[in-house]
């Protein structure tokens, strides 16, 4: 931006107002975009007094220069971002009614900030069993689950008992009849921490709770927050959920995340994609993990012994359908994944530069698609965690960092935000996949 504007020494890009008299440079338009208050109280002070405005060496009257300015900013500037709209005929269609030549796969991921909570609230509750009514996910990823492993067991008490349905329906199916195989994976780091799950319709042939065949000190202090779950199901899709560190305040953490999370990552989902797996090959069902020779608590998975191994190949195997990489990344990839102060954020956790182009790095490593940019394209903004603090919700001032992440661009066949659901801070995102 070129030209400044000075009313009482605030300087505001291409107008300068001196008394009763704006000067514009109508070469560098674009602070219209910026719709700055102090400038439209500037020309208001200047119309009040009956001045005038000069505009390349020509003195026009306020309303036509205003006018001027206006058409020229229209013309000049970039093309606006697209609010996002969810479309829920459009998505009650891929749940009620898909094309009968095409065999889908939904995958549902959220973070839930604490399932304990989640259900032990009734209207939380009753969100989260309309979510699933309403999507009929077959993987639904949870992050940030906060539980402990003597928690799980409850946790599953309360699925196998929340109904679907509103209480007035005759239809008595629970959430836990629906979503019988699950996976959990619980921070044995500190109490009420992070935590992901996987709750799925069909069982899982292989899993994993690791990232790395070998763990360091550091690795391994990740994965004992219980960050991320990794299976593979019958269609061939292997689904990774994750709950991605946060850089934290003052950045305190950015090169735990920078230097041992994302290349161990990249390397996870590189061997997930060419079939070659770290884990247990096994089937998952809702009241084991069928780990017996494990330590762990029944409903969790291990983290150590076989996980530790090197390759577990799927006793099926074929190469893998695809990857889909989910869940919580705390990055905000691009511009328009941000609701604005942009260069402020660029020093705060979530929008860095060195995060940012980590993620880039990764998508392009693992040869991975954003599944919503590839349905709704660039100029779509959406948005899908609003902080609690600032009350940015009501105001949309969010950021999405919750993505679905696909080794197959052809096989997305749709991508929702589901941003009118309540809950968390967080709002859960659909994708539909091509399972054949």
């Amino acid at each position: 931006l070129v030209g400044s504007m000075c009313v009482s020494s605030v300087r505001v890009p291409s107008v300068c107002v001196r008394s009763s008299v704006v000067a514009v440079s109508p070469s560098s338009p674009q602070w219209w975009s910026l719709r700055c208050s102090r400038l439209s109280r500037a020309f208001y002070k200047v119309r009040k007094q009956g001045g005038h405005v000069v505009a390349g060496g020509a003195t026009l009257k306020y309303n036509t220069a205003r006018q001027c300015i206006s058409s020229a900013a229209a013309s000049a500037a970039p093309a606006a971002r697209v609010p996002y709209a969810l479309d829920n005929e459009r998505l009650a269609a891929w749940v009620t009614a898909p094309p009968p030549e095409k065999e889908v796969l939904r995958v549902v991921s959220w973070n839930v900030a604490g399932m304990r909570g989640m259900l032990n609230n009734k209207d939380k509750a009753s969100e989260f069993s309309a979510l699933i009514r309403r999507t009929k996910p077959h993987h639904l990823l949870l992050q940030e689950t906060k539980l402990q492993h003597t928690n799980v067991e409850e946790v599953s008490e309360k699925l196998n008992k929340l109904r679907l349905y509103e209480d007035g329906s005759d239809d008595t199916t629970t959430v836990g009849d629906v979503l019988k195989h699950r996976v959990w994976s619980c921070s044995r780091a500190r109490k009420g921490y992070s935590g992901v799950a996987i709750l799925s319709t069909e069982p899982h042939t292989w899993k994993s709770a690791s990232v790395a065949a070998d763990h360091n000190e550091e690795i391994s202090a990740l994965v004992e927050e219980g960050r991320v779950l990794t299976v593979r199901d019958k269609s061939g899709w292997v689904v990774c959920n994750a709950y991605v560190p946060n850089s934290g305040v003052g950045l305190k953490t950015i090169r735990r995340r920078i230097d041992a999370w994302e290349p161990a990552l990249c390397s996870h989902l590189e061997r997930s994609a060419a079939g070659a797996f770290v884990g247990e090959v096994a089937t998952t069902s809702s009241s084991s993990l069928e780990n017996e020779t494990s330590d762990a608590h029944p409903y969790d998975v291990e983290m150590a012994g076989a996980l530790s191994t090197p390759v577990a190949q799927d006793a099926e195997s074929k190469a893998p359908r695809g990857v889909v990489y989910a869940g919580d990344l705390n990055v905000a990839m691009q511009p328009q994944d941000l609701w604005g102060n942009h260069h402020k954020n660029r020093k705060l956790a979530g929008y860095t530069d060195e995060e940012r182009e980590c993620a880039a790095k990764l998508l392009q490593d693992v040869q991975l698609h954003d599944a919503f940019r590839v349905v709704h394209g660039e100029d779509v903004k959406a948005f899908t965690y609003w902080d609690y603090r600032s009350k940015a919700r009501l105001e949309n001032r969010g950021w999405r960092i919750d993505y679905t992440l696909v080794t197959d661009a052809d096989a997305v066949l749709d991508s929702f935000v589901l941003d009118d659901v309540q809950g968390s801070d967080h709002c859960p995102v659909l994708v539909v996949l091509s399972a054949a």
